[in-house]
């Protein structure tokens, strides 16, 4: 049988196209959305049945689409936003390929209705599977409204691939939530299978919105102050991030929200940049939540980079992971800090020194729960569960204590201190955990010992991998490693950083496994910051390990100097909100919830 080349009719052409464009509900929404947009509507409604599988859409405010255009508009490659290849270069619209309503009719069933402010009439098409059905003038308001019903109908292997219901509906929702979140001034309107699911007002500020977006999605309530703002410039960089509070961290990276130029992306380089400056606060499986936006020329960046222009590459990609590392690092490093100190921090009033004078009579060995004894004080065993109620004169909450007061110990694990707002538990380990861990990392990272092996290590690495990564091994000889290539597909290992010796002198990990996976893993794009990234990371995980066997145990007894001490070098420590392995260093009980819990209040 002869095979022979032959031209694609259109219907098949725009059906290869739209599983380009449009992999599901979601990214025919996002097309919509993002059209609405460019459109400069003020207020979108939104209208979702079945997951966007029956019924997704889309009405709005703006300028709408010339009655003449609205038969080219639904046409392969007719745009509005670009018109020469140079302006491939300098996209300030979230649209530009021309693709996305073509490629929507052609695997669905559409209704487009539209009026621009030059019309008096406004003009409605149906089209199904590309084929353009019912024409004909409309009489409607400024604005446009598309209607897709039965998305994939006439592509059944494309529904195969489909989620449920409830899956498909939350990616429509989170889409609405990326596009939402970085246009306050727009109002979001969403039904969900004939019920009011969100309906987000025009907002005053960015704030605002955020407020809107994570409570609505993650019902946060996020109060006036709770926003940390970083706004930096570098070079032709803006940076602005709006990061919540650690107490908001989820398991999820899904609350972490990336743009540039106001357009909503996923890219490599951000989230790798994000999360190499949020490594140190890392809370277990649990990630910071933010907002960060990158304002940069638009010859700077490349948005043409797939049919979906969720994609992105920078013109200097170096230089905007090292500039969000390095700003972003530092606003969550202010944020994990307890901002705790005990050394001259207030001047005394009577009840201090009343409290003051009998922590000082106490024994070196503090009891269960080591508080003043005295009779008008309530005092609490909790071995026995034995509650003791007197009259209780020193009201702790009229106490004028601004920062925390050490109070005593909890099964000589727990320093318990009363602050201001509550009662400060702090992990006595965890504490001196970090506080060991950072002054290890802050004289050793700048000073690496190196091991000379007596003999060099040679392993086995795909040839594939030499050849992309031979020019950097270079970049790891300030970490300890003196690396050369030795034949065609090995790497001969001459020393490692001494941190990495076991006390017998061998490896204390795997190096063959480590290097595989340090080249398999890594991005073309990105593969020098990586590089580094992944040699600190695995130079500090030794450090965490020694600094947890060096600290403080649980059980063990402190006196009340050492307690002292001990919460003094947390207010001096970064990161001190919690240990190198994630853990929390203290919580805190603030007096709302410790009245509830005595049902004082409601």
């Amino acid at each position: 049988m002869t095979y022979r080349i032959h031209k694609l009719n259109d219907t098949l052409s725009n059906q290869i196209a739209a599983g380009e464009v449009i992999e599901r509900p979601s990214s025919a929404l996002k097309e919509l959305l993002e059209n609405s947009l460019d459109a400069g509507s003020t207020e979108i409604q939104i209208e979702i049945n079945e997951g966007g599988k029956k019924l997704l859409l889309v009405s709005d405010n703006g300028k709408g689409i010339h009655p003449d255009d609205l038969l080219l508009a639904v046409e392969r490659h007719s745009t509005s936003k670009i018109s020469k290849t140079d302006d491939l270069f300098a996209i300030k619209t979230w649209g530009f390929r021309g693709e996305a309503l073509a490629s929507i009719a052609a695997v669905s069933q559409m209704q487009i209705h539209s009026r621009d402010h030059e019309s008096t009439t406004g003009r409605f098409l149906h089209i199904e599977g590309g084929s353009v059905q019912s024409d004909q003038k409309l009489a409607r308001n400024y604005g446009t409204t598309i209607k897709i019903e039965n998305l994939f109908y006439n592509t059944p292997a494309r529904l195969q691939f489909l989620k449920t219901t409830a899956s498909e509906t939350s990616q429509c929702l989170h889409t609405i939530y990326k596009l939402a979140m970085n246009m306050p001034h727009v109002a979001f309107h969403l039904t969900v299978d004939g019920e009011e699911r969100l309906q987000f007002s025009a907002a005053k500020s960015i704030e605002e919105r955020i407020h809107q977006v994570y409570k609505s999605a993650w019902n946060m309530r996020l109060e006036e102050n709770d926003l940390l703002h970083l706004h930096t410039v570098s070079g032709d960089l803006k940076i602005d991030a709006w990061v919540l509070p650690q107490k908001f961290y989820i398991p999820s990276t899904r609350g972490i929200f990336t743009y540039v130029n106001r357009r909503s992306v996923k890219d490599k380089l951000l989230q790798q940049s994000i999360l190499s400056a949020a490594k140190e606060v890392l809370f277990g499986n649990l990630y910071p939540q933010l907002v960060l936006n990158l304002e940069l020329p638009p010859e700077q960046i490349d948005v043409n980079v797939h049919p979906s222009k969720a994609e992105i590459r920078f013109k200097n990609s170096s230089h905007v992971f090292a500039a969000i590392k390095k700003h972003l690092s530092a606003v969550l490093k202010e944020d994990r800090r307890t901002s705790v100190s005990i050394k001259n921090n207030f001047i005394p009033t009577l009840e201090e020194e009343f409290f003051a004078r009998e922590l000082s009579d106490h024994t070196e060995t503090p009891s269960l729960f080591s508080v003043p004894q005295n009779k008008n004080l309530m005092m609490i065993d909790s071995f026995e569960n034995r509650i003791e109620t007197n009259a209780c004169q020193a009201d702790l909450n009229t106490l004028s204590v601004d920062k925390p007061y050490f109070l005593g110990t909890l099964k000589n694990t727990y320093l318990i201190c009363q602050v201001k707002d509550g009662l400060l538990l702090i992990d006595q380990h965890a504490a001196h955990e970090r506080i060991t861990y950072e002054k290890l990392k802050e004289s050793t990272l700048k000073n690496i010992q190196v091991s000379d092996l007596l003999v060099p290590i040679v392993l086995e690495i795909p040839k594939s991998d030499l050849d992309r990564f031979e020019s950097f091994l270079g970049k790891l000889e300030p970490y300890g490693f003196s690396i050369s290539r030795f034949g065609p597909s090995q790497l001969k290992i001459h020393s490692i950083p001494y941190l990495l010796l076991k006390k017998d002198g061998a490896p204390a990990l795997s190096l063959s496994k480590f290097f595989q996976n340090l080249f398999c893993t890594l991005d073309p794009d990105l593969e020098e910051e990586i590089l580094v990234e992944k040699v600190q990371n695995i130079l500090l995980e030794s450090l965490a390990t020694q600094s947890c066997h060096g600290s403080v145990r649980a059980g063990q007894s402190l006196d009340k100097e050492e307690a002292l001490e001990l919460i003094e070098q947390m207010s001096e420590t970064d990161y001190s909100g919690h240990c190198p392995h994630g853990r929390p260093t203290s919580v805190k009980l603030k007096w709302p919830e410790i009245e509830r819990l005595f049902r004082r209040i409601t």
